[in-house]
This record gives structure tokens, sequence and C-alpha cells, in this order.
């Protein structure tokens, strides 16, 4: 009897009954992350270089924020000891690509040389926080001036001169004046010792003498230059005696007297011709008079200031009658 073996087979399909497999999924896109930067950057000079005792200069410099995030200052502090320097501004914000502007005033006590560090403090990520700061204390003033004033005629003009001698090459000054009446002061700045030159107006508002000054200034000091200008140069008032038939005459309106201003007349008998006379101490005219029908009489020419304004002389004339 014949026996058999049964052998089963599992054939398995790949394709047969079954679905394809899903796909990895990607992860979700990510945006990059900016570090924030708070970079102070400082620019400027703190050196004074000389200046006098008691003086009060300033000198600025600039903190930049050149990161991109709000930069937050807490401090502006000056060596401890150096209570000659101080800031107007210790703490605040200073936007991304904005800077801050810092003064510092510096007041010597003494006569020394002074020196030290402002440093900045904050919350900054990087950059230099420390900027030097310098200056001398000195009892001799920049520079002195020679003469120290003018005595000017009532006349005035220009070309008057007088010189700044600086004490030390490195004293910088700068020239002003707050008198009108004194002007063309050149030059208007220098660095060590110079020649200035000036000019003054004639004094036509009055016959009182007046005083002005140019003031030479430099790092906590200065010193003025004083101009004293006499009165009006022509005689204020005079009288003249003319016949009763005058005609044309020639009018002396005084030494340093000159026709550069306003002529008024308060009578219709005094004419001045166009013609004139310059010389060296004044100036001349030509006077036309009507000749006097009648009784005496008595007429006036007033010479006004170069605005119009004040009394400069009066000329009285006095006309014989017939």
């Amino acid at each position: 009897m014949k026996k058999f073996l049964t052998v089963s087979f599992l054939i398995g399909c790949a394709a047969c009954g079954s679905s394809s497999p899903s796909a990895p999924s990607s992860p979700p896109a990510t945006t990059p992350t900016t570090a924030q930067t708070r970079i102070i950057a400082l620019s400027g000079s703190l050196a004074f270089g000389n200046v006098q005792v008691g003086g009060q200069p300033t000198l600025a410099f600039t903190i930049a924020n050149t990161g991109n995030a709000t930069l937050t200052i807490s401090g502006v502090s000056i060596t401890t000891g150096l209570n000659v320097f101080a800031a107007n501004w210790t703490s605040g914000t200073i936007a991304a690509g904005s800077a801050q502007t810092v003064t510092i005033q510096f007041v010597p006590t003494t006569a020394q040389t002074y020196s030290g560090t402002i440093s900045i403090t904050g919350d900054q990520t990087s950059g230099p926080n420390t900027i030097a700061v310098s200056g001398t204390g000195t009892s001799t003033p920049c520079a002195a001036l020679s003469p120290t004033s003018a005595s000017i005629t009532g006349h005035g003009y220009g070309g008057y001169t007088f010189a700044v001698m600086a004490a030390a090459g490195a004293c910088t000054w700068t020239v002003s004046t707050t008198d009108a009446w004194i002007y063309g002061v050149a030059p208007t700045s220098g660095t060590g010792s110079a020649t200035l030159s000036y000019n003054v107006g004639q004094n036509d508002q009055t016959t009182a003498p007046r005083t002005g000054s140019i003031l030479v200034a430099w790092a906590g000091g200065g010193t003025r230059f004083t101009v004293n200008q006499g009165g009006a140069y022509c005689t204020p008032s005079q009288t003249f005696q003319i016949p009763a038939n005058a005609d044309a005459w020639i009018f002396d309106l005084g030494p340093g007297c000159f026709l550069n201003t306003t002529l008024a007349f308060d009578v219709s008998w005094l004419y001045v011709l166009p013609l004139r006379v310059t010389t060296g101490g004044g100036e001349y005219l030509n006077l036309f008079i009507d000749a006097n029908p009648g009784a005496p009489r008595t007429g006036h020419i007033t010479m006004s200031g170069k605005n119009g304004n004040g009394l400069f002389a009066q000329y009285t004339f006095v006309q014989a009658g017939q």
C-alpha cells in the first residue's frame, strides 16, 4: 500500500490583495531666527586743551547704536575724582541705527592737567564703551591784547588795528562785537598771535562820546578791546549873518563835517546848489539865498544822522532886511 506525502506551498504575491505603503511626511518649515544686536560706536574728541581756571567750555561726543535692536544706556560715568567734567545726558534709550549726542562741560578749578575716561554702561552686545577726556586748567589767560583800547575821533572811518598776543601756540580764538558802529573786524578767528583790523563809523547821532568793544574769546575765557569814540565831529550849531541882497554863497559845514547825511530846510529862501567842494578838513557847498525884500528873517538848515535819526548839526542863517 502506497503512502503519499502532501506538501503545501504558500506562495505570496506582493501585488495581490494589498495596497502600496505611504511615503514618509516632511517636517514643517521653520523661519531662521535673527539674533538681536545692540552695538555701541563712540565718536568725537574730548581734548579741551588749555582752559583758564573758572572757564566753562563744552565739547560733545556721540553714542551710536549700529545694531538692530534698541540700546538702553543706564549710565555715563567719569573717572572717580574728576568732578571738573560733567555730562548733560546719562541714561536713556537709543533706537537701532540712531545716535545720542552727549555734551561734556569742563570747569577747571586749579591750574593743572586733568585726564580720565568716560564709561558707557548699558545692555550693549558689543562695541567700545569708553572714551578719553582731558583738559588743562591755566591761571594765565590764553592771549593778551596790545593795546587794550583806542580813542577815536567822532569822524571815525577805518584802518585801525590792535594785536592778539597768544600766551601759547595752541590758543584758538574768535572775534565778535555787538556794537553796529564797529564793523569790518578781520580776521574773525585764528590760532596763535595775529593783528586785527577794524573800522569805526562816524558818530553822527549825538555830540556825546560813546564806548564799544571787540570781544576776543577762547575756550574758557576771553578779553575785550575797548573803543572810545568822541562825539559828533562837526560843531553842533553855527549861526551866520548874511546880507539882504545875498545871492550865491560858499557855505562851510565846519572842520571835519562831511555831507553823508540828510539836509532839511525850514524856509524856502535857502537853497543848496549841486556843486560842492571837498577838502581835507571838511566840506563846503554852494548855498543860494533869495534877496530879502522886507524885514530881517531867520532860517535853518538841519543836518540829521545817516539814518535820519538824531540831531547832528544845525546851521542858523540870519538875513538882514531892506
